[in-house]
């Protein structure tokens, strides 16, 4: 079983992972009913929700590339997921990568040149570079530890990798540069696992959850990259998780336990770090409130997007 610090823990009933649109006005919506789950579009007050892709099948972990024009994902295919990417321009899909192992987390630079992703092929979770320019080129392996290495954030100039590795017994953040392999262990702490790091638009500073406890308490940090100072948001307390960056850096994203229907619902909230103030995010389908969902990861990034005409 994979660690719950790695892991993207799936509970029973309807599943929903968030990625906003153009300027925070559009969402992409990964949702889960059961077994399947799918990418949808929706606006950023929550409503006009539409099928993102017309294909059959499980989809997962999507994440949008500006300079292709393509959201990279994973799909089920005939039981195992393979990482897959979707044209918006063309309304196409094509697998990108396919292997025996559970690939996730897919990670497009940002020139759209590689695609960092994580991958269990080699008995634990490991990191791995996939030169997305040419269409033959086998994955490449980046990190090589007996620990589990995930979550890969790219740096704004796209050297450098932010992640999380559980090597010494606790998970911490490091940064890796792609080129040289260099890695940089960032988090030092005894007490809590550091989780989720996201490198900020500016590439100024690293935004990160901590873990203590049986119940997965979450608190979010800012690391200051040149320092490596690290910094608490206290104002949101210990119940936020799967939390990343507003496309201007002024925001975060993440989902709230504390304000939660239910302990596996947790809602989906905005935080403005000049504020200091939280806004909780409503979503509808077809004008009714999703009272139903539980959600699992939420993000934010700009692009125009086409959609299916038709709600689903």
């Amino acid at each position: 079983m994979k660690s719950a610090n790695c892991s993207i823990l799936l509970a029973l009933g309807l599943v929903v992972q968030g990625t906003a649109g153009p300027l925070s006005e559009r969402f992409f919506v990964v949702a889960q009913s059961g077994p399947l789950s799918k990418i949808f579009v929706v606006r950023r007050d929550g409503r006009d929700w539409r099928r993102l892709t017309n294909l059959t099948g499980s989809e997962a972990d999507a994440a949008y590339c500006a300079s292709r024009h393509e959201v990279y994902y994973r799909k089920l295919v005939d039981s195992d997921w393979e990482l897959a990417a979707w044209d918006l321009d063309h309304q196409e899909n094509r697998i990108i990568h396919r292997c025996k192992g559970l690939d996730r987390q897919p990670t497009p630079s940002p020139d759209g040149s590689q695609l960092a992703f994580t991958s269990d092929r080699f008995g634990n979770d490991e990191l791995m570079l996939l030169a997305l320019d040419t269409p033959e080129a086998e994955a490449v392996r980046l990190t090589w530890d007996q620990g589990e290495d995930c979550s890969p954030s790219w740096s704004p100039d796209g050297r450098r990798l932010t992640f999380a590795s559980r090597r010494n017994g606790q998970s911490d953040i490091y940064c890796i540069d792609v080129t040289s392999g260099q890695q940089q262990r960032i988090t030092r702490t005894d007490d809590e696992d550091e989780v989720d790091p996201r490198w900020s638009p500016d590439g100024v500073r690293i935004l990160f959850q901590t873990v203590e406890g049986r119940y997965r308490r979450g608190e979010l940090g800012l690391i200051d990259v040149a320092s490596q100072t690290v910094t608490r948001i206290p104002e949101i307390g210990g119940s936020a998780h799967q939390a990343s960056w507003s496309p201007d850096g002024s925001s975060l994203i993440y989902l709230d336990y504390r304000s939660a229907r239910q302990p596996s619902s947790p809602a989906l909230t905005t935080y403005s770090l000049a504020d200091r103030a939280t806004q909780p995010v409503t979503l509808y389908r077809r004008e009714l409130e999703l009272t139903h969902w539980s959600f699992r990861q939420a993000s934010w990034t700009t692009t125009s997007l086409r959609v299916r005409e038709k709600h689903e």
